[in-house]
């Protein structure tokens, strides 16, 4: 697949609490691409490293790439999003920063434009040939996010920022995911101890600070893979002392060993 061809995936789960096992922490994941959520309805938190949000029929919620995210159900109502995965040129970073530069949610229900949006790009993806849809999506992907600034969009207001201890220690992870050590050095750069760290990610992330980070590690390595970097040449630059151990990481990760081959696992 071309990393820079977006993907489009419309989803329902009807019985959400019941059509997965842990649904308490529905779909938890992070991945190399940039992400669209187009919330419908259900009763849910979306909960990423920055906030929880409490998603409204018509919100439309950015996150950014190699962040970690998952839904929380909170009534077993039909659960339907509409979810954009892409990754950003020079041309997409401009427009992103137009859209979401005040917040990474804004609610769409005034926006006449945006109404039949959504709409279209769902007969384009089911309708047209795969090499016509992959060159009208990324144009689509940009009509969208001009669409987002037109008309002064309400921003909404329905966001519970992160704890800061919290935010701290991932924006460190974040800055630093292919030098840090160990916990101690996070715990350290927030100014709590380890067992704080570890209690604070379990509580609010539901993932410890460790698997959290190897993962970005992973992620990030799967980056420079589809960018055309070489596995060898990618595992020192994500924190790895040896090729082996990164292989296998990989490998149990993605679910086959890192090549170019393979792109956007999630």
């Amino acid at each position: 697949m071309n990393v820079n061809i977006p993907t489009y995936s419309h989803k329902t789960s009807k019985k959400p609490m019941t059509e997965n096992v842990s649904s308490e922490l529905f779909f938890r994941h992070l991945h190399d691409q940039h992400e669209i959520m187009y919330f419908l309805s259900g009763k849910t938190n979306l909960i990423t490293e920055d906030a929880v949000y409490t998603p409204r029929h018509g919100d439309l919620i950015f996150i950014p790439a190699n962040t970690y995210h998952y839904t929380k159900i909170l009534e077993n109502e039909p659960y339907e999003r509409i979810i954009i995965n892409f990754n950003a040129d020079e041309d997409m970073s401009v427009l992103l920063k137009d859209a979401f530069s005040l917040s990474p949610i804004i609610n769409t229900l005034d926006i006449p434009q945006l109404k039949n949006f959504f709409n279209r790009f769902e007969d384009y993806s089911d309708r047209l040939k795969p090499h016509q849809f992959q060159i009208l999506a990324p144009n689509l992907l940009k009509e969208l996010l001009c669409l987002c600034t037109y008309n002064d969009a309400l921003f909404s207001p329905h966001i519970e920022p992160a704890e800061k201890i919290l935010k701290d220690a991932l924006d460190y992870i974040n800055q630093n995911i292919a030098t840090i050590k160990n916990i101690q050095e996070i715990a350290e750069a927030v100014f709590v101890s380890s067992s704080y760290i570890y209690q604070l990610f379990q509580k609010k992330l539901h993932i410890s600070p460790k698997k959290l980070l190897a993962q970005k590690r992973l992620v990030l390595a799967q980056s420079y893979i589809s960018a055309g970097m070489s596995p060898y040449s990618t595992y020192q630059k994500c924190g790895y002392k040896d090729y082996s151990t990164f292989y296998r990481a990989y490998k149990a990760h993605f679910g086959h060993a890192p090549s170019l081959n393979h792109t956007n696992d999630l």
